[in-house]
């Protein structure tokens, strides 16, 4: 059988429901890779009826061919291979469920932790205008040095001629007025330019947190669309263990009623 060609019947029933797929932060950043993820996580979900049936009939056919039955026993056989497998489809559904929880808590952690970064950016931006009183600039201006020595002044050239070190003359307030004010303007561009970047990058995180916990509401949906269709198939099963996710969306599904 070629690579590409889809698994149908009992294998595509044997073979895992799910591909496990590697997420990383840029999985969570990238929504539209995001939403391919959890499309195929939730291949079982979409496909609940389908594969259910297919599900019962390989148990029953694997009890019918393990041996022959007589036929008062034959009545509660079958029920007990439904039970078998209602627990085995189970167990596959609570896999994903847990699998796309993860994930969703992950990417939330993910973008949290960018749009702190990107706040705390912004805010160090507007620290340092306020701290100039001016707009917040990227970066400190190079003022000239007051001491720094200017060339000959009037006094040298009255002055008698003498092997002393020339004077350093301070600058004027008008000078370094002059000096800075270019340099000022090139810096506060940038620093606009900086924060219109920045300000925008955060709307982009904040848009991206916001629809990553809309999933955590189409997930809770989800769930509750795949235990109800369990449920039409599996109307007296019960884990034989306690299950914290049939406990979720059975209260779930109590409060909705």
């Amino acid at each position: 059988m070629s690579r590409n060609t889809p698994v149908l019947g009992t294998a595509a029933l044997q073979n895992p429901a799910t591909q496990r797929l590697n997420i990383t932060k840029s999985t969570c950043t990238d929504f539209s890779v995001f939403k391919d993820v959890m499309r195929e996580y939730r291949r079982l979900d979409d496909t609940i009826t389908m594969r259910m049936n297919r599900n019962g009939a390989l148990f029953r056919d694997s009890a019918r061919t393990s041996g022959s039955r007589t036929s008062a026993s034959s009545s509660y056989a079958t029920s007990n291979d439904d039970s078998e497998a209602c627990l085995y489809f189970w167990k596959q559904l609570v896999a994903n469920w847990k699998a796309r929880s993860e994930i969703i808590d992950y990417c939330v952690e993910v973008l949290d932790t960018r749009l702190e970064e990107k706040e705390r950016s912004l805010n160090s931006l507007v620290d340092q205008a306020r701290a100039r009183g001016a707009g917040p600039n990227l970066f400190e201006p190079k003022m000239p040095d007051e001491d720094r020595w200017r060339g000959p002044t009037n006094e040298f050239y009255r002055a008698n001629s003498s092997s002393s070190p020339l004077p350093s003359v301070p600058a004027t307030q008008n000078d370094q007025s002059s000096l800075s004010t270019r340099e000022l303007q090139d810096i506060e561009r940038r620093r606009r330019e900086k924060e219109t970047d920045v300000r925008a990058s955060l709307y982009e995180e904040r848009v991206k947190k916001d629809l990553m916990n809309n999933e955590k509401t189409v997930e809770a949906i989800v769930r509750r669309r795949s235990y109800e269709a369990f449920r039409s198939r599996c109307k007296f099963f019960e884990p034989p263990t306690p299950d914290p996710w049939w406990d979720r969306v059975t209260s779930d599904r109590q409060s909705r009623t």
